[in-house]
């Protein structure tokens, strides 16, 4: 980026994958959990260049050491590293909260019911 955009006027982004998350009850407890599906799909990758240089606070929370560090330079150097965000969205589902950590740590089960 820094040798070639000057002289290509290229863009460098990222497009993520989302499949978007709803609580299915308007519960404290089922918007948590959509909320943290969203965080631990579409925030994994996007936060630490779009937001502060590292990974969601909540992911960080749930995870711990299991996430790898990133150094203070890796932080700067990640933080606004693209110049567009791009997003796919291909599906969505309706979450609610679970006491089971499921196989992606979100402690959400996602359900289709209703949904065409």
């Amino acid at each position: 980026r820094r040798e070639y955009q000057h002289k290509q006027k290229g863009m460098v982004g990222i497009t993520n994958n989302l499949d978007w998350r709803e609580p299915k009850t308007d519960t404290e407890e089922d918007i948590a959990a959509a909320e943290r599906a969203v965080l631990f799909q579409l925030g994994w990758f996007s936060e630490p260049i779009f937001g502060h240089g590292d990974y969601p606070i909540e992911m960080r929370a749930i995870l711990g050491e299991v996430l790898p560090s990133f150094t203070d330079e890796e932080k700067r150097l990640l933080k606004a590293s693209a110049d567009f965000f791009g997003l796919n969205n291909y599906g969505t589902g309706w979450v609610s909260a679970s006491k089971d950590p499921q196989w992606d740590y979100t402690y959400a089960t996602v359900s289709h019911e209703g949904l065409l």
